[in-house]
C-alpha cells in the first residue's frame, strides 16, 4: 500500500513506538511528521520525553512539522 494507507500508518505508529530499534522509531517519527493524522499526533506527542535524544529530536521536529496544518 502507499504510505498514506491506514495499513501503512499503523505499522509506522506501532514502530515508532517500539523503542527496541531508534533508529527505526526516528524513521517511522519522520513519516508520520509528513502525514499528521491525529493519531500519530498522540503517538508522537508520548515519544517527545523518550530518554533517547535523536528519537525524542525526531518526535518534535514531526510535530512541529504537523503544526499549524
Amino acid at each position: 500500500g502507499d504510505l498514506g494507507s491506514p495499513a501503512a500508518t499503523l505499522m509506522l505508529e506501532t514502530t515508532a513506538a517500539d523503542p527496541a530499534f531508534p533508529e527505526l522509531q526516528t524513521a517511522a517519527l519522520t513519516a508520520l511528521g509528513s502525514l499528521c493524522r491525529p493519531s500519530s499526533l498522540a503517538v508522537m506527542k508520548s515519544i517527545v520525553r523518550s530518554n533517547n535524544h535523536s528519537v525524542s529530536l525526531a518526535a518534535r521536529r514531526a510535530l512541529g512539522r504537523c503544526k499549524g496544518r
